[in-house]
């Protein structure tokens, strides 16, 4: 039986034409893909008939430790996308996002990665309860907005 193991995972936002990698991600929920339906039963049909409508992108979220002074900026290129500070226009930004998920992969011993790309738009920031002896951190919303691209590499064998 093969298997798949994760060994890790990063998210970069494109800011200022340069897609920069966000430090210190706890967690990351990828986008859902869907395929959406038009009922085009009639009074002829001796079954509910479909036709495959427009694809449905869910919104992607992560989960960062709120570092103000990170070398990513949380506070900067993470606040300037959700206000559009950086944005002439003002106001939320459309930005390319990326996700790249690298995996061990038993079946054939080697490392792969899915890599994850999209547009999208900073929708909420959450920041978690603050208490004695934990880190602030926050949960990072982001609506999709278009189609989702998702593509696959061979990086290496696996070494014994």
């Amino acid at each position: 039986m093969s298997y798949i193991t994760g060994k890790g995972a990063t998210v970069s936002v494109e800011v200022a034409g340069t897609m920069t990698e966000i430090k210190q991600v706890t967690g990351i929920t990828a986008p859902t893909m869907e395929q959406t339906t038009i009922d085009v039963t009639h009074l002829g049909s001796t079954a509910r008939e479909f036709v495959p409508a427009l694809q449905s992108n869910s919104n992607f979220s992560f989960s960062v430790e709120w570092d103000q002074h990170a070398t990513d900026g949380h506070g900067t290129n993470i606040l300037n996308l959700f206000t559009g500070a950086d944005s002439t226009a003002g106001g939320l930004r459309n930005a390319g996002w990326k996700i790249v998920y690298t995996y061990y992969n038993e079946g054939d011993a080697s490392t792969h990665t899915m890599t994850i790309t999209f547009d999208g738009f900073i929708s909420s920031i959450a920041f978690d309860e603050v208490a004695v002896d934990t880190v602030l951190s926050a949960t990072i919303n982001v609506q999709v907005d278009g189609a989702i691209t998702v593509s696959y590499t061979h990086l290496r064998a696996h070494e014994t």
